[in-house]
């Protein structure tokens, strides 16, 4: 997959987020959808899914839900920047940060086990102060 594929692979994306851009088209049993729909090599038509984390949740969920990832996120962060001297905070959010950051570019999907470090932020101050006693 090239980067002007994965272009094209956009535009369909936004194309397919401004035709129901409030709540998107839902999940497919979980996973990432495959809607987005590009002509390419004379005529074959391919699907794909976004190969984008934010463009895929709204598809997925439109722009409310993708608010409510936003503020989950902001207030993950606002709760767990009370240990921000911890080595625990410096590792997880340069983690979350990472995949994130690939999913922006379509290098990995958004895995699952990515909610397990957001809830260790959530959790960072409660998880140092414990086993600092």
């Amino acid at each position: 997959m090239t980067l002007s594929l994965r272009t094209l692979i956009w535009d369909a994306a936004i194309r397919n987020i401004l035709s129901n851009p409030i709540i998107g088209y839902g999940t497919c049993k979980g996973q990432v959808m495959k809607i987005n729909t590009i002509q390419v090599y004379g005529g074959i038509y391919l699907q794909y899914f976004s190969h984008n984390y934010l463009l895929e949740n709204m598809i997925q969920g439109g722009v409310l839900a993708t608010l409510a990832l936003v503020l989950v996120y902001a207030v993950v962060y606002r709760k767990s920047y009370e240990c921000k001297e911890s080595i625990l905070y410096s590792t997880i959010s340069l983690a979350v940060f990472c995949v994130l950051f690939m999913g922006q570019a379509g290098c990995v999907l958004f895995h699952p086990t990515i909610h397990f470090a957001i809830i260790l932020l959530y959790y960072c101050k409660k998880i140092v102060h414990a086993y600092a006693s």
